[in-house]
């Protein structure tokens, strides 16, 4: 039973001790044992060191401490030497001790596994670096848990192996860079094989066991999968001197449950970020195509021939000059344009990645489409080329639809120049009935072969597949190509402002 010199005077230790306070415990312990005890150890149920001597190696006495007909602990000591309470005490004060202790250590603990969740659910939702995310949750789980050892390695499909880069608690102090591990070994291997949370709680007698070198070995291991439906993503693994309950179990796969829906939500945004990067690299592919190498290659023609009209007509030549000056002006304003895109985004600058150049843009907002279908023409076509614009039928569109339909005829409008050989280039739009017709027509040599197999063309249909048009390349009569282009028309509106 409780002594009543104990009980009247420690009245509120005994709710200190209820409330999880470590020193109201020993403070008890040390009245019951007297002031020169022999070595001792407080052990919890399962037998993990609580308080006293860090290693008992020749224990001679054992009192259990049992309350409520439970198991709430075990006093160990170095001598059968008479304590300065008696065993019954002893016994009824560390008994019912324990209980109050383990009992307030476990709701702080449900509350700390609680905070854990709600912090782990919440970086989820906010920090988009995985790296970031994953090594944040390895140092909540080693602060709020107090797991000595954290890792969270991902798993290498390809290789079959964990690849641990994050690390928490002692680990991360101690261990640096990256290490890999076989599938087929430790206890994190047999979370990834198995599938299920592995729970060893003496890992000195488990085989499987691996204790990184350099490194004190822990008493026990929690190993669990990192799960997205049937696909393994990595493992959460904690290590420490305690053995590990259903609470630890119930908690850390929880956290598990989260960090699978991060990595997947990472490995989304990782791959979008790549079909942007790909998608910007052939829009640009497409800017070079349509406007540099064609102003590039009208200018280079203009510099082949500039010396020999000179020598024959000066007046001719001074006009070539300012063609080819017009030219080579025109080319350096679209590469500063795109590389003003490529530059870091800044307040006013452009976005990268927008559908047009701004050059285009410029044009089609400040123009209409038939002014910057001509300029494209103009200075793309040869001198020796007769250009037929024809716009008479045509309204302002909504400026996607226009940009789709641009792009078009300068693609067509670079393909005739480069191989129909023609004489006469024709642009004519019109709206009419609810759509819209572009048709780009020459009296050139035809595209023949290259109608299916050209880049060129190809790019045409997959701009006309992206504003929802339908793309025809016919036989122009009596010879020639004539590339028709039809949509529907949405209702007229003013184009987006700049």
């Amino acid at each position: 039973m409780i002594s009543s010199a104990l009980s009247a005077s420690a009245l509120k230790d005994w709710e200190r001790i209820a409330a999880g306070s470590e020193e109201a415990l020993l403070e008890l312990i040390f009245r019951l044992l007297g002031p020169r005890p022999p070595p001792w150890q407080l052990r919890d149920e399962h037998g993990a060191r609580l308080f006293g001597a860090e290693e008992l190696r020749w224990p001679k006495r054992r009192i259990e401490l049992p309350f409520a007909d439970r198991q709430r602990g075990t006093l160990v000591l170095s001598e059968r030497t008479p304590l300065h309470s008696a065993d019954e005490t002893v016994v009824a004060n560390l008994g019912l001790a324990l209980a109050l202790y383990r009992a307030g250590d476990e709701l702080a603990s449900q509350r700390d596994r609680f905070r854990l969740i709600a912090q782990v659910s919440a970086l989820v939702a906010t920090e988009p670096d995985l790296n970031r995310l994953l090594s944040r949750a390895a140092d909540l789980i080693h602060q709020r848990l107090g797991y000595p050892n954290v890792d969270i390695p991902l798993y290498d499909a390809e290789r079959k192996e964990l690849v641990i880069r994050i690390r928490g608690g002692h680990y991360k102090e101690q261990i640096h860079g990256e290490d890999r591990l076989p599938i087929d070994q430790g206890i994190m291997g047999s979370a990834v094989r198995e599938r299920r949370t592995q729970r060893v709680n003496d890992v000195a007698n488990d085989p499987r066991y691996q204790c990184p070198p350099g490194v004190v070995a822990a008493g026990a291991e929690l190993a669990v999968p990192i799960l997205h439906g049937a696909e393994l993503l990595g493992v959460l693994n904690v290590e420490g001197e305690r053995p590990f309950d259903d609470l630890d179990v119930l908690s850390l796969e929880t956290v598990a449950e989260h960090l699978a829906g991060a990595i997947v939500t990472a490995r989304l945004h990782g791959q979008a970020r790549q079909a942007a990067v790909q998608e910007e690299r052939q829009r640009l592919g497409r800017e070079l195509q349509d406007n540099l190498t064609q102003m590039l290659s009208s200018a280079y023609a203009l510099a082949q021939n500039l010396p020999a009209v000179w020598q024959r007509d000066r007046a001719e030549g001074e006009r070539r000059a300012g063609r080819l000056h017009q030219l080579t002006g025109q080319a350096m304003s679209e590469l500063k344009a795109l590389l003003r895109e490529l530059s870091p985004g800044t307040e006013g600058s452009p976005v990268r990645g927008e559908h047009s150049n701004l050059m285009q843009r410029f044009a089609l907002r400040e123009q209409g489409l038939a002014a910057a279908i001509e300029r494209h023409a103009v200075l793309a076509a040869p001198e020796t080329l007769k250009l037929k614009i024809d716009f008479a039928a045509y309204r302002a569109l909504p400026i996607a639809l226009e940009e789709g339909l641009l792009e078009i005829a300068q693609e067509a409008i670079n393909n005739a120049v480069k191989h129909a050989q023609a004489r006469t280039l024709s642009v004519r739009a019109m709206v009419e009935s609810g759509l819209v017709e572009l048709i780009v027509s020459d009296d050139g040599c035809g595209m023949g072969m290259r109608a299916h197999k050209g880049a060129g063309l190809r790019q045409m249909h997959e701009r006309a597949q992206a504003i929802s048009a339908r793309l025809q390349v016919q036989d122009a009569r009596p010879h020639g190509t004539r590339i028709v282009v039809r949509a529907r028309a949405a209702e007229s509106a003013p184009a987006d402002p700049a």
